[in-house]
């Protein structure tokens, strides 16, 4: 173009690229390229004149298409010297409008996503290997420091006079060394308000080619975990009250069942068999409260000793079927190995899936029993024949209180996997459950094998 800003030719790229042919734009001034807005602020006047004075101007800019699109572009305009001594001006461009827009949206996410961490509850916290703090948001100030927190900031100093006993200090600076993260663990801290807990989880974050860091993001639990220790103490309290007149009651059946044993009379005998069969159901509830209530207040031991695995499910299994005669047992596969383990803990569990398959199994009862050791661990396996358990509900079956729709009108009160899962856990395994809806169920548990 001109000194003036007259266009005197476009090469076919331009062409190609913006829609013009030579004759839509010779002799017209290069303005009508650029936006309204744009020319509204005299941006070509103002290239122009840089170029003019310096002999070369940078822009990067929108530009107008023939059919009124609009593409952004980096521009360069170089004032050249011609061979009759007069002077042009070179405008080359390149289209950026693809780049533009990810810059665009890179931007509206990172302010979508600070818009997110600054609104949410839970403290977040963005740590480098050497456990400064990054990035962090209000909630950190809201819950420790109820002011503003400026960076650079040392972790370890910050949350020091807050961590006592420095177990979340020396986890986190285990997850930086060793990559290997947690959730949702808890812990207490001491802030301005009161010692609160917290339920946490720490994952390292790694970056190509960039140092790695930890997030940490914090919950507080406080009230969730008050709750649970008032409803602990409240089934420790009920079953504590009902131990003692359900003893009485007991010794009072047995004695009358002893002095009327001589009595031909039918009739008493079944009802006071009928009574001793309520007070053994009565029994067996009220020690799944106390154990759920042991658990659920931090009071859960174990006995650790060791004992062959294959001889603890044999014996299980006689009890089991001696109180369910009508029952048909396989045992399939073999674990005759040693464990260290409690070993009642170990049986209860045994006990409760094989009592659980049998009363949701329709008659005659047929269950089948799986054994196997592998990679150091022993995996057993419960199977049964019964309605089996809907999708929707087998992911809370091992839930405290949780009773299936199906099995609602059974004996129960929806403890015994719930103790069952805490118990395995507690020995380093899993839990879990598989089923199809009118087929039946396969109930597993692992425990390791300690050498």
């Amino acid at each position: 173009m001109t000194p003036g800003g007259e266009i005197t030719a476009v090469n076919p790229a331009f062409t190609a690229f913006f829609g013009y042919e030579n004759e839509d734009l010779t002799g017209k001034d290069f303005s009508l390229l650029f936006t309204d807005e744009d020319r509204a602020e005299r941006k070509p006047e103002k290239e122009l004149q840089n170029v003019l004075s310096t002999g070369q101007a940078d822009d990067k800019n929108f530009m107008v298409h023939k059919n009124g699109q609009i593409s952004w572009v980096s521009g360069e305009s170089i004032l050249i010297d011609q061979k009759d001594g007069s002077k042009c001006i070179l405008k080359i461009l390149q289209d950026i409008h693809q780049q533009k827009d990810a810059e665009i949206s890179l931007h509206q996410i990172s302010d979508f996503n600070e818009n997110i961490l600054q609104a949410i509850d839970d403290i977040v916290i963005l740590l480098d290997s050497e456990l400064h703090i990054l990035k962090f948001n209000p909630a950190l100030s809201r819950v420790f420091a109820n002011n503003d927190i400026s960076l650079p900031l040392d972790f370890r100093s910050f949350i020091r006079p807050y961590d006592r006993d420095e177990k979340l200090i020396a986890q986190i600076r285990d997850v930086s060394q060793t990559g290997l993260g947690f959730t949702r663990q808890l812990f207490s801290l001491s802030t301005p308000e009161g010692d609160r807990i917290f339920e946490m989880t720490c994952q390292p974050i790694f970056r190509k080619d960039m140092p790695s860091v930890v997030l940490l993001v914090a919950h507080d639990v406080t009230a969730r975990q008050k709750t649970e220790t008032d409803r602990e103490d409240l089934m420790g309290f009920v079953v504590h009250e009902l131990r003692n007149p359900l003893t009485s009651i007991r010794l009072s059946n047995e004695v009358i069942t002893a002095q009327i044993k001589d009595i031909a009379d039918n009739d008493l005998v079944q009802m006071l068999e009928k009574n001793k069969s309520h007070i053994d159901r009565l029994n067996r509830m009220i020690a799944e409260l106390y154990d759920a209530a042991k658990v659920g207040g931090g009071q859960f031991s174990l006995n650790m000793a060791t004992f062959n695995f294959n001889e603890c499910v044999e014996e299980t299994i006689s009890m089991v079927v001696s109180m369910h005669p009508d029952s048909e047992i396989r045992f399939a596969g073999d674990a005759d190995v040693e464990v260290h383990a409690d070993r009642y803990r170990i049986a209860q569990v045994i006990s409760n899936y094989l009592s659980n398959a049998i009363k949701y199994s329709q008659s005659p009862h047929k269950i089948t029993i799986e054994l196997t050791v592998i990679d150091n661990h022993i995996r057993f396996a419960v199977e049964d024949q019964g309605t089996g358990i809907t999708p929707s509900q087998l992911p809370f079956v091992f839930d405290r209180f949780f009773r299936a729709t199906k099995t609602r009108s059974l004996e129960g009160i929806g403890l015994g996997l719930f103790l069952c899962k805490r118990i395995i856990q507690a020995h380093g395994g899993e839990v879990w459950a598989t089923s199809a809806d009118g087929k039946g169920s396969i109930f597993y548990f692992t425990l390791p094998i300690q050498s």
